[in-house]
């Protein structure tokens, strides 16, 4: 009964840890920002452009430190993340964006 029971745990630790992360496989980086002022202007505009089109899409804030190659940062970075069905779409609504700029 004992190794049904660590077979048991195991599976279950699994499971957790798919559904934990797995969902990330989900989705793709579209746009990154570095905390320049109009970096994270554009970013929000581009965010919120995307959701009003109904475009599944998310914010990730990465924390400050190797960002841009190999060079220390204080800033932080955010990405706008969109869900791998949307992706084809989000790019032709941000391009469109970028041209009526």
């Amino acid at each position: 009964m004992e190794g049904l029971t660590v077979v048991l745990l195991i599976a279950a630790v699994a499971a957790w840890l798919n559904l934990k992360y797995g969902e990330d496989r989900n989705w793709e980086n579209l746009w990154e920002a570095y905390g320049q002022r109009n970096e994270i202007e554009e970013f929000y505009r581009k965010f919120a452009y995307l959701k009003n089109h109904r475009i599944r899409c998310r914010i990730k804030t990465l924390s400050p430190g190797l960002a841009k190659g190999l060079f220390p940062s204080t800033q932080a970075s955010m990405r706008i993340e969109v869900h791998k069905t949307d992706a084809a779409k989000a790019r032709e609504l941000i391009q469109y964006l970028d041209n009526i700029k």
